[in-house]
């Protein structure tokens, strides 16, 4: 018997709750597990190629703050860099 399905189908149950553990909000989770409920209800009647056109939306969107904290912490990666092959350059402990 093949678990993964159920697994999936699980994952977001228990991703409530440690969200709610996160953020304190008991209607943050009940929105999450109501969009929950309606996802796997309507999913099946959707053809493939939207539930995966959507599957892209939602990645994409999730790249956003990371696009964002990459931007804001350019300039620290270079200084940082910088640093790291200054000191590598001099032979001093470069592990400190």
């Amino acid at each position: 018997m093949n678990l993964l399905p159920i697994a999936n189908a699980a994952f977001p149950s228990l991703h409530s709750h440690l969200q709610r553990f996160y953020s304190g909000s008991r209607k943050v989770v009940k929105v999450y597990r109501w969009l929950y409920i309606a996802a796997v209800f309507i999913g099946p009647y959707m053809t493939v190629a939207a539930v995966w056109t959507i599957a892209d939306i939602f990645n994409s969107l999730m790249a956003i703050p990371n696009m964002i904290a990459l931007f804001a912490l350019g300039s620290v990666v270079v200084r940082e860099t910088k640093d790291f092959f200054t000191k590598n350059r001099s032979g001093s402990d470069v592990a400190q």
